[in-house]
């Protein structure tokens, strides 16, 4: 860390030894959150920048050593890119109000529907917005397991329970407060 923070020809060194020591992991786990060659070649070049950034800011705080650090930031960065793909793909493909006509008025209420789904997932959080996202997308809770690092399966379900618990919850009292209104 001491060579990043120099920079210069130091940094460019220890930036090309962190990339060789982590590349096959990080390769591998964003392999498994079903990502592309190009995409897992750009996520792993942003996590190592954001890395980089993160270490020469004082961010890094070595919690964790620093391979697996840069795990967690390409997974949070592989998560960013299969949100991105799947809005792009619905966009893409003609979705069921499309085929269905919506009227005018129908289409302003799932509008307002998606927002306020979007609202309540901004507000439940990190975690548990990537659990329920990955959930959404139909991956395993052994794929869950790993992205996310639980202890098994079991881990994994009771984790989505209790955020979708957590979910509803918010949604009912988003609710309460658009009746009162």
């Amino acid at each position: 860390m001491d060579m990043i923070n120099r920079g210069g020809v130091s940094r460019n060194e220890a930036v090309s030894q962190l990339y060789a020591q982590t590349e096959k992991i990080v390769f591998a786990t964003l392999s498994r959150m079903g990502l592309g060659r190009m995409d897992i070649e750009e996520t792993t070049n942003d996590a190592l920048i954001i890395c980089i950034d993160n270490i020469c800011s004082g961010k890094y705080r070595q919690d964790a050593s620093l391979g697996t650090y840069i795990v967690g930031i390409a997974k949070k960065c592989a998560l960013n890119v299969l949100r991105k793909n799947k809005r792009k793909s619905q966009l893409d493909t003609p979705g069921e109000e499309e085929e269905m006509a919506l009227s005018p008025e129908d289409l302003l209420l799932t509008r307002e529907r998606n927002q306020d789904l979007r609202a309540a997932l901004d507000e439940l959080g990190s975690p548990c917005n990537e659990l329920l996202l990955l959930w959404a997308n139909d991956y395993s809770y052994r794929e869950i397991l790993d992205i996310m690092d639980y202890a098994n399966e079991n881990s994994a379900k009771v984790q989505k329970f209790k955020c979708l618990k957590r979910l509803i919850s918010i949604i009912n009292s988003q609710q309460g407060l658009l009746d009162v209104e």
